[in-house]
């Protein structure tokens, strides 16, 4: 289409630009939307198969883009696989003890099931551990180094990916290397992807969310293994990409077989959702009872996106100011366009509204727009938020929200609505101009874009190299005592009373169990099932109380604020003491018999035990 624009129709359309004090004329935009709507843009039939040479030059353009960006914000440390420390904070330890755990483990059924948390139940799902990759790397464990991450190779990975399938959409936009270079850069530097890399590694793979984009506008000759391969892969990275890549492929559906086709339709349907619910076993995504799958009704809404969202770039931008918001939605709900972004959608906007044939063709796509705007709805919440001000508060039964808690980070469900308006606007400014105009307007877009978001670019990488390098050369355990060395000579798990997920310490004592072959009752996981952390501490204080103490447990006891003080009856063999900071209970070490209470002093930290 653009070839024969820039041949047989090139002489109109120059003999069409006409300047005035600097100002181009619309009957430019005019001439070429009239041709370029009526051969049908981003009809599949048209579009190449990508073989061989493509998918090649797809990877090397991806790589080096995606690379590029990735020394640009992290330093080489984090592809060390031997340097774990990096991780030990927050959400990136709870992923790197997950699989820390899980790699010292015998094979299970289902494969990704791990008995971490103990009673609690759990897997690599649970523990954002990036299943794909847990289940790979376990097969090498005794090759690995003790201490093996990997995940600043997923990050590296993900980078390189986001390019390719970048380019690979680029490729069905438009024919003109340079025009695809330009949007490649604009989908690779996705302020949504990069903002990911602060703490929630999986959430990274926003490459995911491009193939399935991909799928949707090309469908190949295989469309329903393509598919199921697509969607099996998201939900073996995190459960919000499947969502996400699932809700490309309902659009995807709807193209292909609109309401004429119902049965091959529900076929398909079939076909997918037993093949997911196939991968989802094999991940260990049904060890927990499905109930607890929700999120909890009173969380849906607390991470939703603000109706700012696009616009509002909370922070690093060098022409737009931040706008009020939560500190939920504004992690949760980012999802800023960028300078550049929102010039280019406001002129594919304009194109909408002067140009009916491209309403015509943006209306071939009303399964995806429907699906984007279904993601944006779910995406703002009932509890529906302008800044600072609640400007609608919506009422849902019970039922509705039950099914709406599973996405409680409801926010995150811009992010297809994020790449479906670059994508889309792309699409009508390139295929609707001349050309050679298309490119130079999408190269000024990409131009403004990397000025407005230059300042949060420098300020995420002084954030990552300065909080990367700091906990790789300070990150110590605090369990220096002797005691530990021979307590794990002695005892066979690590119980913490009360049992919960995060409870204080627990990244430390899992290290501990890890390193000397115990198992430990507590850890830090996205979903649990309070069901059987209730049960469990029921029977543990019920045993407490009695003085039936397990002598293969080493008892740690914190402070919660949900229960305490715990009455202990204790033995003369028993060891009560505070190690490290810790208050422990080494059944039969030695100690006094009787009754004890354990109590905790204002500053939270348990300090002693009073015998009667």
């Amino acid at each position: 289409m653009c070839n024969e624009l820039e041949s047989g129709h090139a002489t109109t359309l120059r003999n069409d630009v006409v300047f005035n004090e600097g100002v181009l004329y619309w009957r430019l935009f005019g001439g070429c939307m009239r041709y370029s709507f009526s051969s049908t843009a981003l009809n599949v039939d048209t579009m190449p198969d990508w073989r061989g040479r493509d998918v090649i030059l797809a990877l090397v353009v991806g790589g080096v883009l995606g690379t590029a960006l990735f020394f640009m914000l992290l330093p080489s440390a984090v592809l060390d696989p031997k340097n774990f420390q990096w991780l030990m904070s927050g959400d990136t330890m709870q992923a790197f003890l997950g699989w820390h755990f899980f790699r010292g483990e015998p094979w299970l059924l289902p494969l990704g099931a791990s008995h971490y948390g103990m009673e609690m139940g759990s897997s690599m799902v649970f523990t954002d551990s990036i299943p794909l990759f847990a289940l790979l790397f376990k097969l090498f464990a005794a090759l690995l180094s003790p201490k093996f991450q990997y995940f600043g190779i997923w990050i590296l990975a993900c980078f390189i990916l986001q390019g390719t399938f970048a380019w690979l959409l680029a490729c069905c936009i438009t024919p003109r290397w340079e025009a695809r270079l330009l949007l490649t850069l604009l989908l690779t530097a996705s302020t949504v992807m990069m903002l990911k890399v602060v703490g929630h590694h999986a959430l990274v793979g926003h490459w995911l969310i491009l193939a399935a984009l991909l799928l949707y506008l090309r469908p190949p000759s295989a469309t329903v293994l393509a598919w199921c391969a697509l969607i099996g892969v998201s939900a073996l990275v995190h459960a919000y990409l499947s969502y996400l890549v699932l809700a490309v492929w309902a659009a995807s559906v709807l193209r292909r077989y609109g309401w004429a086709d119902i049965r091959n339709a529900l076929t398909e349907i079939a076909v997918v959702a037993l093949s997911l619910v196939a991968v989802m076993w094999l991940a260990g995504y049904f060890t927990l009872p499905t109930g607890s799958f929700s999120g909890g009704t009173e969380y849906y809404g607390r991470y939703a996106a603000n109706l700012n969202a696009f616009w509002n770039p909370g922070w690093g931008s060098r022409f737009l100011p931040a706008l009020p918001s939560t500190p939920e939605s504004a992690f949760e709900g980012y999802a800023y366009l960028g300078a550049g972004g929102l010039l280019l959608v406001a002129i594919a906007a304009l194109l909408l509204i002067f140009s009916k044939a491209a309403r015509t063709d943006a209306i071939q796509h009303w399964p995806l727009i429907l699906v984007v705007l279904v993601l944006w709805m779910i995406a703002v919440s009932n509890h529906v938020m302008l800044d600072d001000q609640v400007v609608l508060e919506a009422t849902l039964p019970k039922f509705v929200l039950d099914m709406l808690a599973m996405v409680r980070a409801s926010g995150r469900l811009l992010w297809v609505p994020y790449y479906a308006l670059l994508l889309g606007s792309a699409a009508l400014l390139l295929q609707c101009a001349w050309p050679r105009f298309g490119a130079i307007v999408l190269l000024g877009i990409v131009v403004l874009q990397a000025m407005d978001l230059s300042p949060r670019m420098l300020g995420l990488r002084n954030v990552f190299q300065e909080n990367i390098t700091t906990q790789t050369e300070t990150w110590k355990s605090p369990l220096v005592s002797p005691f530990w060395e021979e307590a794990a000579q002695r005892y066979r798990t690590v119980r913490f009373v009360p049992a919960r997920s995060s409870a204080s310490g627990y990244g430390v004592f899992t290290f501990y169990a890890v390193d000397h072959g115990m198992a430990i009752n507590v850890g830090q996981f996205a979903r649990i099932a309070n069901s059987r952390i209730g049960k469990m501490n029921a029977v543990q204080n019920e045993r407490l109380a009695k003085g039936d103490l397990d002598t293969g447990s080493l008892y740690v006891f914190w402070k919660s604020t949900e229960e305490g003080p715990f009455p202990v009856r204790i033995g003369r063999q028993d060891r009560v003491e505070i190690i490290d900071g810790f208050q422990v209970l080494a059944p039969d070490w030695y100690g006094s018999s009787g009754n004890a209470q354990i109590h905790w002093t204002d500053d939270g930290r348990n300090r002693s035990i009073f015998l009667p």
